[in-house]
């Protein structure tokens, strides 16, 4: 989520890459939205990457 982005910064030094942002996708406990925060990592990228 966008208010997490140590979550993201971990993610990228797993080899992941940013694929995009959702807009107000998730409503967290307090009934506020807040924006999903997408990364993906492909099987080739990630065995050829170590």
């Amino acid at each position: 989520m966008s208010n997490n982005p140590a979550s993201g910064k971990v993610m990228e030094k797993a080899g992941m890459k940013y694929v995009g942002n959702l807009r107000s996708r998730i409503i967290d406990k307090d009934g506020l939205r807040n924006d999903l925060i997408s990364y993906s990592i492909t099987k080739d990228e990630y065995f050829n990457s170590e």
